[in-house]
This record gives structure tokens, sequence and C-alpha cells, in this order.
């Protein structure tokens, strides 16, 4: 009987909390219990809601709520709370059909295992979940290795995986490159802002506990604020405290910012207590020649190139990645990037040194097309833009 109880309490505390994470501000979740029965009273959106939860140790948690029954996630999920439904549409709205070639990655942490498809990898870690701690799954890379394509790719696959009845949960993309957001609310904040939802920051942390979002911060170390990457990770602890042990987590980030600086943060005892929280990094892989192969067949029929447009533009696609340029070629931003200038600009071949005309060219276009004022004219000079 006490354990009956025990479990009772533990669910009139949980609904509270949950609750008044999609309730308005400043409104209070009244929660009253009969034995195993719980009623709660709440307002969302200005409308006074009420349900009845039946808790139950073997059976779970059963939801009576707008004339239906539901297990406790389905309502949640469902169209009068989360909406996820509705949230993965515009996921997939949002998503820009682009070229994709299925990179490799491999786990860091696993002895002796061959690389594989990195989307396979990733999804199949997602699945497996993790009973006794949050999990951080780690995409780690170099610059320009492509781990925000395969993010993007996993998060556009995982919410049409969703519609179709196919996956529980969803991936929330939050692109933290170049942003000097020192909390990852503001980084969530700002997501559910642009995709135009109705959850807010609030409902995530809940969400993600029941195992039914997963936040994808793409550029994990590129959160900081002042104090650089303490703030990063300090945001990132705060928001794995507030899961108690649940959910997952996934982050990509260079690898010279997990090895040297996340894996040496993780070793140690947060400032806000001991959190049960385990990683793993997935490092993507340089792109082979056959990867190469597959952008340029994607691109070329993209485009809409004839036979000979696309045998003349690869001729000129080899002799920009030969000689010293031609370990850039194994980065998809580099390679990429070479196959559209040298499309655009007849005259433009890289040189001896392609690295810098790519940086080069990136900076006119982004003065000459860009950062204009109203009069069509560059916002900054040059030097500025370069410095």
């Amino acid at each position: 009987m006490a354990d009956t109880h025990e479990f009772a309490a533990h669910w009139k505390d949980r609904i509270e909390r949950d609750l008044a994470s999609f309730g308005d501000p400043g409104a209070t979740v009244d929660v009253t219990s009969a034995g195993r029965t719980l009623r709660a009273t709440w307002t969302m959106r200005g409308v006074v809601r009420d349900a009845v939860f039946s808790v139950s140790q073997d059976k779970g948690v059963q939801v009576d709520a707008d004339g239906h029954r539901l297990p406790y996630h389905s309502f949640i999920s469902g169209t009068g709370m989360a909406d996820l439904r509705s949230v993965a549409r515009m996921i997939r709205q949002a998503s820009k059909p682009q070229i994709f070639v299925p990179i490799r990655a491999e786990c860091t942490d696993a002895e002796d295992a061959e690389p594989g498809p990195a989307l396979e990898r990733l999804s199949t870690l997602l699945d497996q979940g993790n009973p006794d701690a949050t999990r951080v799954i780690m995409i780690t890379g170099d610059a320009g290795a492509g781990k925000t394509r395969v993010l993007q790719e996993l998060v556009r696959r995982r919410a049409d995986a969703y519609l179709h009845g196919q996956s529980s949960s969803l991936l929330l993309y939050v692109n933290a490159q170049g942003r000097a957001l020192a909390r990852l609310n503001e980084a969530l904040a700002t997501e559910l802002q642009d995709l135009k939802v109705g959850l807010t920051y609030h409902s995530v942390t809940v969400l993600t506990r029941l195992g039914m979002l997963v936040p994808a911060i793409d550029g994990f170390d590129e959160l900081l604020g002042v104090s650089g990457y303490d703030d990063a990770f300090s945001s990132l602890a705060v928001f794995l405290e507030q899961l108690e042990g649940e959910g997952q987590v996934l982050t990509s980030a260079r690898s010279v910012y997990y090895e040297d600086e996340f894996l040496s943060r993780a070793g140690s005892r947060s400032v806000v207590g001991d959190q049960r929280w385990s990683h793993e990094a997935v490092r993507v892989l340089a792109w082979s020649e056959a990867d190469r192969e597959n952008y340029l067949r994607q691109w070329s029929r993209t485009t809409g190139l004839s036979d000979e447009q696309s045998a003349g533009h690869r001729k000129r696609l080899a002799a920009a990645f030969d000689g010293r340029n031609e370990d850039l070629a194994a980065k998809p931003l580099f390679f990429t990037r070479t196959v559209d200038l040298l499309w655009e600009n007849p005259d433009f071949s890289g040189g001896t040194d392609l690295l810098r005309a790519l940086a080069q060219e990136y900076l006119n276009r982004e003065l000459n097309d860009k950062l204009l004022d109203k009069h069509s004219q560059p916002l900054l000079s040059s030097k500025q833009f370069e410095d």
C-alpha cells in the first residue's frame, strides 16, 4: 500500500510540473488526489482545462480529457497539448530540399568498430535510448566535414517517420552556429518561434524527459557567452539537470572542442550538482572519391547539365583540386563550394591556393550580393568584412 501511495504522490508532483510548462504565465495547476485517481485543473491559452489521471504501477497512467481516454504520453503529445504532429509538419515545411550524400561515421568510443552510414548509426543510437541516465550524443568532425548537413537530414527524416507513425519522437533542430547565445533556452525559444508552433521552450524539458523530443543542437561549441566554453557547457549542464536522468540530447561540435574542452568538463562535477547523464561521440569522416562522385551526379541532375557540360565541369574540377589542393576535396564544404564557383564563374580556377581563393570568393559574394544597404550598395568595405 505504501508503494502505491508513493507512486501516486510521485505522479501528482510530476503532473503538476508537466502541465505547468504548458500553462499560461502566472497560472497555477491544481491537482487533487483520491487514491490512484488524480484530477488536474489548469489554464492554457486562456481556456480552463481539466483532466483525470488514473495511476497504475501495472498499466501506467491513463488520462481522461476532452471526452477521450489516452495513455499519458499520447495525451501530452496530442493536439490539445504539445501537438507534435503539427510540429513535425512545420519541421518538414521548413526543410529545404538539398543534395545529400550518405556520409560515413565511426563511434569514437567503440573499439574495432567499422565505419558506417552516419544517419543509420545515429538513428540506431537514438532508438536505443538509455534507461539509466540522460544521454548526450555528440556528432564530431573537423570544420567543413558535413556535420550540419547530417544533422539537418536526420531531423527531416525523423519528422517524416513521425508523421507516418514510424517514430515516437521528433528531433528539434537548434542552430547555435555563430550565435552569441549564453543560454540554451534562448536558442530553443528562437527556433520554436521560427517554426511558428505553439510550443515554448518551457515545454521542451518535459517533452525531452518523456522521450518525445530530442533537441539537436548544431554547433554546440559556438553557443558561447562572455565566458566562452564555460558558458556553453554550463548551459547544457543546467538543461541536463532539469531532465532528471531521462531523455536524450543530440549535439554537434568540432572534434577539437570535443576532445580538448568537452571531455575535461564532462569528467568534472558540475556547478549545479551531480547529473545522471552519459555521453558518446560519433565522428563523421571525410568524403571519399565515391562520395564526391555521388554529389556530382546529383548536382549535375539538379542543375540540368548536359553530358558535354558535365564532362567539361568535371575536368575543371579535377584541375582545381590537383596538386597541393587535393586534400581540400575531402571536405564537403570546400568541395561543394568549388563545384558552385566553377559553374558560376567561368574565369575561376582556384589557382595554387584554392583555400584563399574560396575565402575571397565568399567575401566578394557577401559584400556584393548580401550585405547591401537600401541603395544596393555594400554596407562594409572589403577590409572591414575581412577583419
